[in-house]
């Protein structure tokens, strides 16, 4: 059976399911918030309101992980459930008994030790319950780092948390130009009251 490539451990940066930013406006305190608790093996809540820039903040998280041994496992998730994300581990290490199994939830401890043994950053992005995602991360990815990106504060997993709130009105400026390869400072003012 053929996988999503994001089904897959990543180890190039080019080859994460979503655009890299070209360059990170406004998010340095961020980053510095969340990859400490990563690189210690932690969880992290991300969210926030759409358009805030989670998805691309956990890319540039996750391209200084691509090159590590583990990689990255990124799942776009969509209120998926236990068993799901089970079975999505096997299928990112090609382990046909637990991608094939007929109970996922009795492979918990192969996937547990799959991704110990690997040690990839896993990102959950997209819309996960916090339950599903406190047992995923205490069953099968405990003191490994996990990102979790979503709209919505998740309660209850033992996460650290951080709400990412809109960019300050220069970065969104500078943004915006970046995106629109403005060279120039003339139109500064109609950009700010557009962003």
């Amino acid at each position: 059976t053929d996988y999503a490539s994001h089904d897959s451990p990543v180890h190039e940066a080019a080859a994460l399911p979503v655009m890299l930013p070209t360059k990170l406006l406004g998010r340095d305190a961020a980053l510095a918030q969340i990859y400490p608790s990563l690189k210690q093996g932690r969880s992290v809540l991300v969210y926030g309101a759409p358009g805030t820039g989670k998805t691309a903040l956990a890319a540039a998280l996750a391209t200084a992980y691509a090159q590590q041994p583990g990689g990255v496992l990124w799942l776009n998730v969509d209120n998926d459930s236990l068993e799901s994300l089970i079975v999505r581990v096997g299928r990112a290490y090609h382990l046909t008994e637990i991608s094939s199994a007929d109970n996922p939830l009795g492979m918990v401890g192969a996937a547990a030790s799959t991704l110990m043994q690997h040690k990839p950053l896993i990102v959950l992005d997209g819309r996960i319950s916090a339950q599903v995602a406190a047992k995923f991360i205490s069953r099968c990815a405990d003191r490994l780092p996990v990102l979790i990106v979503s709209r919505e504060q998740l309660e209850g997993g033992g996460w650290a948390e951080l709400r990412l709130p809109l960019l300050e009105p220069s970065y969104a400026v500078a943004l915006f130009k970046q995106e629109s390869m403005i060279n120039d400072n003339s139109h500064d003012a109609a950009i700010e009251s557009i962003v």
